[in-house]
């Protein structure tokens, strides 16, 4: 994950592209993709809350991802 990060800072993804890493890196080794506290999780992965729910909003309108109401769990769309 410590490389996913790297790769982040050289620039070399999109806020929404990164955010696809993140996610399929957590389910490929068995993570549940949930969230329970964006601040926390933006923190981790060193990207700003802002580009958080803007690559979020981005994923969720072109079917890409779902997410539960109450939190968020979320879902990759094939």
């Amino acid at each position: 994950m410590e490389e996913l990060k790297q790769r982040w800072r050289f620039g070399d993804y999109t806020p929404v592209g990164y955010l696809v890493e993140i996610f399929s890196t957590m389910a490929a080794i068995g993570e549940p993709i949930a969230i329970p506290n964006v601040k926390e999780f933006c923190q981790t992965w060193e990207i700003s809350e802002r580009q958080f729910y803007r690559a979020k909003a981005k994923l969720v309108e072109r079917g890409d991802l779902e997410e539960e109401c109450g939190g968020i769990a979320i879902n990759l769309l094939d």
